[in-house]
Formats: structure tokens, sequence, C-alpha cells
């Protein structure tokens, strides 16, 4: 895998930035942390260079092991972290649904970056056409099995005139080496009083906030110490460290934070009237999801941390809801 370095923000292009941390990452190479000074975005450099290769090098099983653990297999349904998932992706459908226009009919749903696909199912029970485009064989395989019916292209390259009423990209933006051009195209793709939502990690949240200043105080031995330890006792994540806080290329590219997505929805060409930003966790009060109670102190301080952030208006996620104008 290639990487090569910015002298600009990925997002809106200003080169006005200041150097926030650099740290030791993938491959132990070097890498910066940059706060644009235009909209706000932290991005890396230096940048992996996306090509097919390289997504299926990032997005392999590896990649869902370092996030739910060896021991919770992302494919199985009825694994716990699944059931959780679950759950909340239907608590969430419910609100988002709030926003459809229901008067349309041959209705069309697009989400990028599907992974197993499982979100559209909520959409094929109402009837929708759905399709996903999930550029992981290893997720993408997931999705057949689901008979979801993937694009076989990059986004970009679809067609203008075909018309979506529904977009997701759940988690996926952060991974994108030129968001903008991405939100710029789905813009084009989304039908008039057609809905979008966007959701992404968000950089002022309360737990990545505290998560990012820890990874910043303590030395390196001592952090990879932790994520064993977390893998060991605690079944969390692969036992390696290869993230600052939520900026960890050649995954997450860039965090945004309600300002950054902001500008980069205006700058694709939403207006702020179209655009709602919250924030929370999976204990936000629109689609609170009680997790099985676990032991220990570190879950009992992660779980409470949430619902500060949440109280506090820095959940830990953003969630942009983006409903079109009729126009």
């Amino acid at each position: 895998m290639n990487f090569e370095n910015t002298d600009q923000c990925i997002s809106c292009g200003s080169t006005k930035k200041r150097l926030v941390f650099n740290y030791s990452g993938f491959d132990s190479i070097q890498f910066n942390c940059f706060k644009c000074s235009n909209c706000d975005l932290l991005y890396a450099s230096p940048q992996p260079i996306i090509n097919d290769a390289s997504l299926n090098e990032i997005y392999n099983s590896d990649y869902y092991k370092n996030y739910f653990g060896e021991n919770d297999d992302y494919t199985d349904d009825d694994s716990p972290t699944n059931r959780i998932i679950t759950k909340r992706l239907q608590r969430e459908f419910n609100y988002f649904s709030s926003f459809l226009d229901e008067s349309n009919t041959n209705k069309k749903a697009l989400d990028i970056g599907c992974g197993d696909g499982r979100f559209l199912e909520y959409f094929v029970k109402l009837g929708w056409s759905c399709f996903g485009i999930e550029p992981s064989s290893f997720a993408a395989e997931s999705a057949r099995r689901r008979n979801i019916m993937l694009i076989d292209k990059n986004v970009l390259e679809l067609d203008n005139s075909n018309k979506f009423d529904f977009i997701f990209l759940d988690n996926v933006i952060e991974h994108l080496d030129f968001p903008a051009k991405y939100i710029e195209k789905i813009y084009t793709l989304l039908g008039p009083s057609g809905v979008f939502v966007l959701k992404t990690p968000n950089s002022n949240g309360f737990v990545e906030r505290t998560e990012t200043l820890i990874l910043s105080f303590f030395p390196k031995k001592f952090i990879d110490w932790l994520m064993r330890l977390l893998r060991e006792k605690l079944h969390i994540g692969s036992g390696k460290i290869h993230r600052y806080g939520n900026l960890h290329p050649p995954v997450h590219l860039s965090i945004f934070n309600k300002k950054s997505i902001t500008k980069a929805l205006t700058k694709g060409g939403f207006s702020e009237n179209e655009i709602t930003v919250i924030s929370g966790s999976e204990y936000y009060h629109q689609w609170r999801v009680e997790r099985p109670k676990t032991k220990g102190v570190f879950n009992k301080v992660l779980k409470f941390m949430k619902k500060v952030g949440d109280f506090l208006g820095r959940g830990e996620m953003l969630v942009a809801i983006v409903k079109k104008q009729n126009n």
C-alpha cells in the first residue's frame, strides 16, 4: 500500500491548517494530524492511495476483528454485537423514516458502503428497490447472502439520471480520500424530496476527545500493553494499536465535526435549511439501545462517558439528515 503527502484539506481544499499532533501509526509510518483552519476538518498526512487492491487490503476480515473482537463474528447474525447493531438500526430506521415522503411510488434506496446489507433489508420489507455499493469483497459476500442487489461500480461512476429517494452513508465518509467529490455526486443522485443520511465519528465528541488525550499523553509501549489487555480480558479489538483516536489511516482518513460536515454538505450543493445535524451514541434518546449488562470498570466507565457526551451534545457519532427540497 502506497501513501502520499497532502498539503491541503481533503474536504474543502484549503491550504490553511495547523498541526495538532504527529504520531507513528500503520506500518510505523509517521503521520501528521492537521486541522483545517477553514472548515475545522481533522485530516491525516500522508494519505493512502486508494484503489481496488488497497481497499481489499484494508477491509479484509482483520478489519472487522479489530472493531468487533476476534470472538465476535461480524457475519453471524446471532453474535452479541450484531444483535445490538440490528436493534439500533431498527430504531434509527424508524427515526429516519419520519423524513421520507410517503407519497412517492417506486421508491429506490442506495446504501454506499453497505457492508453486509442489513440496513437495506428494512426498505426491502416496504417494497422499495434497494441497491448497495460495497468495495470490500469480504463484506460484499455477506451482502449477497442477504440477496442484496449490489452495484459493481464506484458511486462516482453512476449515471446522474439514476435518481434515488433515500441514500445512506453509514460510517463511510471518514474512509474517503476525497469526501467532497462524493457529497457532490450524492447531491446529483438524490431525487426531489429525497433524503440523504450520513453518519460519521464526531471529532468534538466527549469520548473522542478523551481518547485522543490519553493516546497523546501515554507512551506507545503503554498503549500497546493496554490494547493487548483489552483483547485478553474484555475481548475488545485485535490487541494492536493502529489508531490515534478516530483518525487512523489507512482506515479513517479524516474526522468531521458539526461545522466541517455542514460546510462539506453546503459545498456539495445542499442548503443549510435542508440539513439537520445531531450527535449521539447508541444510548442517544432517539435510538436508545441498552447493551447487555457487562462486568468490569472499563465497560461501566465507557458507558457513563457516552451518556455524558450525549447529555452535553457531544455524542460520539454525528448524524446528518438532509431533506432535499423539491426543486
